[in-house]
């Protein structure tokens, strides 16, 4: 709204009257949306998918606006991650990749789908793509994959759940091909690393912080590497700069 009424104020006279005129339709719209709008009250039982499409009305959810920080609403939002990885296919000798099929947790704090008062009876709320349509998640993509495809918004085998406090945990199933760069210094006692970098794709760190959970790291038991023997695994956490330009469109500036 603030945009276009910006757009519309250099046009001369004629069109600074159509901008009040829209200007005061918002406000009166606004107003009717707000009267329309009534606390949540459950008189009755209610389903889980009746629960959540109460909490995500859109005169009080908005599903493009990120979730309010632990302190107030200008705090970043914080997203904890966790990976569990049960296949790794290795092709480094012909294309210098990995294949890695995962499975993908996102833990963060929603405090607006927050029903321990209006439904104290309701333990847990579940879901798939319907429930994924009508909440905010965060949008997190793997930063060095051949061909990067954004979590978050186009995923096919995902769970959602919501406990009473308003906290969201998205489980997804993600297959990686990972670009790694050989170091045959040492061939044939080389030592290869392939990092996987996940980063955010609609936020900055004012915005949304992204951390590693407990136990960021799962391996399968039956997890085997037919040309190489996996060594060990780390995780850490950085910070990275870019334009404004790049901000908005990723690493194209």
């Amino acid at each position: 709204m603030g945009a276009r009424i910006g757009l519309c104020l250099g046009w001369g006279p004629t069109t600074t009257t159509m901008t009040m005129l829209l200007l005061c339709g918002v406000v009166v719209r606004a107003v009717r949306q707000q009267e329309s709008c009534q606390n949540i009250s459950v008189a009755g039982p209610m389903t889980q998918t009746e629960l959540l499409q109460e909490l995500t009305n859109e005169c009080r959810y908005d599903k493009m606006v990120r979730p309010p920080g632990e302190l107030n609403e200008r705090d970043p939002v914080k997203v904890w991650a966790r990976a569990y990885i049960y296949t790794i296919k290795s092709n480094m000798a012909k294309t210098l990749q990995f294949d890695v099929h995962m499975m993908l947790q996102f833990r963060y704090l929603d405090t607006r789908l927050k029903f321990e008062d209006i439904a104290p009876h309701q333990n847990q709320i579940y879901g798939g793509q319907s429930a994924h349509d009508l909440i905010w998640t965060p949008s997190v993509y793997v930063a060095n994959e051949r061909s990067s495809v954004i979590m978050g918004n186009s995923v096919k085998d995902l769970l959602i759940s919501i406990d009473p406090s308003g906290m969201v945990v998205l489980n997804t199933r993600l297959e990686a091909i990972l670009n790694c760069g050989l170091r045959l210094e040492k061939f044939p006692f080389d030592v290869q690393e392939c990092p996987m970098v996940f980063e955010s794709w609609t936020h900055n760190v004012q915005d949304m912080i992204l951390n590693w959970d407990e136990a960021p790291i799962v391996l399968a038991d039956e997890l085997h590497l037919t040309e190489y023997r996996l060594v060990e695994q780390w995780v850490n956490r950085s910070e990275v700069s870019y334009t404004t330009a790049q901000q908005h469109y990723g690493h194209f500036g």
